[in-house]
């Protein structure tokens, strides 16, 4: 019996769903309306008969303590006031001994070969407009999360992804900075002129077929819940 927190369009319900296999049962817990309407379609369109969707916020789910044999979320943490909160609430729903993940970023491998002198500047700025709602590096900390929460068993692994060829995964910053081009005007980050500049020069060098990229690194971080477990959040 699998959570997903936050699983947007689909998260990795599929990948669960194939895992339990037709006697286990998949949730993925989503509170946008626009994602969890996508999330039901995509569940529809692949026969995912296992998999059951809950509407509801990632702290304040209603869903009964003690019932998850794994509970997961991937890179829902740098978009919470309060990570450690949310992580002592994916815990309660854990069974004792179950497994809670958590998988996020660390932008500290993300660059470019040969470098593209303008990268440092327009990952700055994305960086601080990601940061206006919580740390986007959290996958940084992940571990120490972890086992200041109390999990057991705490293990790490990271992962990263050389791109080639102008990938469409290489234009991931470009569609960041569409996306919150109006969050960074706003907030001061950048003036129009030297982002458009920017998102120019970073735009030109992806789609030379000699450049290369190594995205941000992901972080999968696990533990066990104890059998005799006492929430942090109650001292």
């Amino acid at each position: 019996h699998c959570l997903d927190v936050g699983c947007g369009a689909m998260g990795v319900l599929g990948a669960l769903s194939q895992r339990v296999g037709r006697n286990g049962r998949v949730v993925g817990l989503e509170m946008a309306d626009d994602l969890y309407a996508a999330a039901q379609q995509y569940v529809a369109d692949e026969k995912l008969t296992n998999v059951a969707l809950h509407q509801g916020d990632a702290h304040r789910n209603g869903l009964v303590s003690d019932t998850f044999d794994l509970v997961h979320e991937r890179f829902v943490l740098p978009h919470v006031p309060n990570p450690a909160a949310l992580l002592q609430e994916m815990i309660r729903l854990a069974k004792s001994g179950g497994i809670v993940i958590m998988q996020e970023p660390d932008h500290s491998s993300w660059n470019f070969w040969p470098p593209c002198p303008e990268w440092p500047s327009l990952l700055r700025i994305l960086e601080a407009a990601l940061g206006l709602r919580g740390d986007i590096n959290i996958g940084r900390r992940t571990y120490q999360l972890a086992q200041e929460a109390g999990l057991e068993n705490v293990q790490i692994r990271a992962g990263v992804v050389a791109l080639q060829a102008s990938h469409p995964y290489m234009h991931m910053p470009l569609v960041a900075a569409a996306a919150m081009r109006s969050h960074i005007l706003s907030a001061g980050l950048a003036e129009k002129d030297e982002l458009d500049a920017l998102v120019t020069a970073v735009s030109e060098h992806i789609n030379n077929p000699a450049i290369t990229m190594i995205t941000f690194t992901t972080t999968q971080v696990w533990g066990q819940k104890p059998n005799l477990y006492i929430s942090r959040s109650s001292f």
